[in-house]
């Protein structure tokens, strides 16, 4: 595992992977300019009432390509924050004994593609979906955007650690 966290904090993955968050940012705001409404995925929670209604907003060609972007850019786009926030967690945590935090992005991306798989069904099978799919898939995304709060809140907190203890060392030079 280790071997794992340092390969995924080098600076090459590190930049090719935010960079791959980058282009698939890109690729979610052409998606949901093309369906004319927000993908579900960003919405903090939902219900059979607003599925439905995005359903229809969507189109059935909006559907297809809503299901292929979830098959996608929506599996990219996990792969590529994992690597870019378990590379950030596994830089600023530095010590061994707090790198397991690294888990965390997996563990978010694991979700997000859980989330995926059932938006990507409830696509398809429009209109034939039923409340406990829906509630099911909003409770995913629900797990998936707290989780977000998580790696963002850890990045942010190791990131601060870090530079805390570079400015001590400085100190102590001078």
């Amino acid at each position: 595992m280790q071997n794992l966290f340092n390969l995924v904090s080098q600076r090459s993955f590190l930049l090719s992977s935010f960079m791959g968050v980058l282009l698939c940012l890109i690729g979610f705001y052409w998606l949901e300019r093309s369906l004319g409404l927000p993908i579900l995925d960003v919405l903090p929670s939902y219900d059979m009432k607003t599925v439905e209604q995005n359903m229809l907003g969507y189109g059935e060609e909006g559907r297809k390509l809503y299901a292929w972007a979830s098959l996608t850019l929506d599996v990219i786009f996990p792969l590529c924050y994992v690597v870019f926030f378990a590379g950030l967690i596994t830089l600023f945590g530095g010590s061994k004994s707090i790198r397991w935090l690294a888990l965390v992005p997996f563990l978010l991306g694991l979700i997000d593609l859980t989330e995926n798989i059932q938006i990507c069904t409830m696509l398809v099978q429009f209109p034939d979906i039923t409340d406990s799919q829906v509630s099911i898939a909003s409770t995913t995304t629900s797990i998936k955007h707290s989780i977000v709060i998580v790696v963002y809140s850890l990045v942010a907190l190791l990131a601060i650690y870090t530079f805390a203890r570079w400015v001590r060392i400085q100190l102590k030079r001078d």
